[in-house]
């Protein structure tokens, strides 16, 4: 399962990026707020790049690490999702609100394909969270108040605002997704080996 990283007031350090990303792999990214727009990066690889990024931007910010427990290991699916754009997969660049979701939301499809039929618009992809900004972007934010996403772990960012789901937990000064990360039993790879047997 992915990570989402608040960091409100501190920032982490390489060694905590380095834990979150081994239980993560695929891919990183990060969002902070730039006058009145959100700038972002992601399908970041490697760690030492995601660190240095995050020495540089100002506080407040939100990271992400993927797992691809759904959809492909595309960096394009790393998040966050630029919101009120053309470019839903862009790797770089500047929005009005960007999107973080972790969990597995499993009627994407299933929305997915009645958007498509009725016409507003051919959504291919096969990333829970891609269908979801595409949902906001096509109805606003209103639709999430018709959709069955309470499981899920979602993170916001506009106008200045990160706005978050209830379901996340504090690890000192940063707000997590989950903890996975910090008791590391396993890598993605040994569940890997041990899920592919």
């Amino acid at each position: 399962m992915c990570l989402i990283l608040i960091c409100n007031s501190e920032r982490p350090s390489v060694d905590y990026l380095k834990k979150a990303s081994d239980v993560n792999p695929h891919g990183m990214g990060i969002a902070w707020f730039e006058k009145k727009a959100v700038r972002f990066k992601k399908g970041i690889t490697q760690v030492d790049d995601l660190f240095e990024i995050s020495q540089k931007v100002k506080l407040p910010y939100t990271i992400h690490f993927r797992m691809d427990s759904v959809g492909d290991k595309s960096l394009t699916l790393t998040h966050p999702f630029p919101l009120f754009t053309e470019d839903l997969f862009a790797l770089e660049g500047e929005a009005k609100a960007v999107l973080f979701q972790n969990g597995h939301w499993s009627g994407y499809l299933d929305i997915a394909d009645i958007i498509t039929f009725v016409g507003k618009k051919k959504i291919k992809t096969n990333s829970d969270t891609a269908v979801l900004a595409n949902l906001i972007n096509l109805y606003g934010w209103q639709i999430l108040n018709h959709l069955d996403i309470s499981s899920q772990k979602i993170c916001i960012m506009e106008d200045g605002v990160i706005q978050i789901t209830k379901n996340f937990v504090k690890d000192g000064n940063f707000t997590c997704s989950n903890l996975n990360h910090k008791h590391q039993l396993y890598t993605y790879y040994d569940w890997y080996k041990w899920r592919t047997k």
